[in-house]
């Protein structure tokens, strides 16, 4: 079962930042907001990825969105979880305003802060 599960994170992110860019950067961003059907896709995305038990729920407040995540999360690897963590922020800071936002992973046990992914961090920073 986790072959199919790395499998398909691995297709599916890599698919879809592919469509959204070449990621973060630390240059103003000149990127226009993404069309609904990408957003569409990559909020399909996530809800698989929720199904299948790599987070719990996620949330958008104040240029800082937040993946509560699950022991799934914890055990794929750092790059299979930076293609996790870049299709959570592509999805709500891809476009203009880009630059100045970042996706944190939270433990959903116990609500620590474990990981950030942005262009403030460089890419994906882990605790």
């Amino acid at each position: 079962m986790r072959p199919v599960l790395y499998l398909l994170l691995g297709s599916l992110a890599t698919l879809f930042l592919a469509r959204a860019g070449s990621g973060p950067t630390t240059k103003p961003s000149r990127r226009k907001p993404p069309s609904a059907e990408v957003q569409a896709e990559r909020l399909q995305l996530l809800k698989e990825l929720q199904a299948r038990g790599i987070f719990a729920t996620w949330a958008n407040d104040r240029g800082e969105a937040r993946v509560y995540v699950g022991r799934a999360f914890r055990e794929l690897t750092p790059e299979q979880q930076r293609k996790f963590l870049s299709v959570v922020y592509a999805l709500f800071f891809d476009g203009p305003d880009a630059d100045s936002s970042a996706a944190r992973a939270i433990r959903d046990l116990d609500g620590r802060k474990i990981g950030v992914y942005g262009p403030a961090p460089g890419g994906l920073k882990m605790k």
